[in-house]
């Protein structure tokens, strides 16, 4: 979408009021492609005023935009936990310290912290997905390793989460006897449109597909480094459908059968153009 956009402006550049950047960026599905563009200064010479993006969604059909106002991507972190024990024989294990049991311990209790120790209006995940421990069906291990992330939208829940995770720590430690280290790292904040940024954008979406086609998204606790960008200058990140509007199913999003109805792409060329020549008049 990104070339054939720049390919179509090219041809007209000469009638342009101003600079466009296409960011081609490394890294995304880490979350630090974007912080490190910064840091090299591509938001510099010339200086960005604007950033927008858009992000392919199986969520919708081919034909629909989804735009939000304020928060629509969450923030990231990443969680590790390292629970260390003392090896022993499965058959005795009173000679040492279950960190299989303390992990899945400290599996179900985290996953209460949403449900429980955060207001229900507030939004939040807590997910792992890996689990690397033991070699032996009769071994007790001396480590287990839990790698997961965290998802919120607010400082304040992210503080909460910390704190509780902290807590089911130190309490699985007393109880079982094991030592846990527990790091729980930021690696994107969330995701917030402009409002004048995101009128302009939703003005070009009806544009190009009708109002009726428009959805007002729900905010995704998925993640973005889109949000470096919007943290430095205003933007707009959108979401253009990309399933097919006839398939009873389609794959989700990481998923090993992903893809996407092609039918999206000139959609968000057309879309593109028109939000940049809208701005830039």
């Amino acid at each position: 979408m990104a070339l054939m956009t720049a390919k179509i402006l090219k041809r007209v550049q000469n009638q342009l009021s101003g600079n466009i950047k296409f960011v081609f960026q490394p890294a995304e599905e880490t979350v630090n492609g974007a912080k490190k563009m910064i840091q090299a200064g591509v938001l510099d010479a010339p200086k960005v005023a604007m950033a927008f993006g858009f992000h392919v969604w199986n969520h919708l059909p081919v034909g629909k935009i989804g735009y939000r106002y304020g928060p629509v991507m969450a923030a990231s972190n990443q969680l590790d936990v390292l629970i260390n024990g003392k090896q022993c024989h499965g058959a005795m294990p009173n000679e040492g310290n279950d960190t299989i049991v303390a992990a899945a311990q400290f599996i179900q209790q985290a996953q209460a912290i949403v449900s429980r120790r955060l207001k229900p209006t507030d939004s939040a995940v807590i997910s792992f997905g890996k689990i690397n421990g033991g070699y032996a069906r009769n071994i007790l291990p001396a480590t287990v390793a839990l790698e997961g992330i965290v998802r919120t939208f607010t400082s304040t829940v992210d503080q909460v989460i910390d704190r509780e995770l902290r807590n089911i720590a130190a309490g699985i430690e007393k109880s079982s006897g094991v030592k846990i280290e527990l790091s729980n790292m930021r690696t994107a904040p969330a995701v917030v449109n402009d409002p004048e940024i995101t009128a302009l954008a939703k003005a070009s979406a009806e544009r190009i597909v009708g109002a009726d086609n428009l959805v007002e998204a729900e905010p995704s606790l998925g993640s973005e480094d889109m949000a470096y960008f919007l943290k430095k200058v205003p933007g707009c990140f959108l979401f253009i459908g990309s399933r097919n509007p006839q398939a009873v199913s389609w794959p989700p999003h990481h998923n090993p059968e992903f893809m996407i109805d092609e039918n999206c792409l000139i959609i968000g060329v057309n879309l593109a153009v028109d939000l940049i020549l809208s701005y830039l008049n």
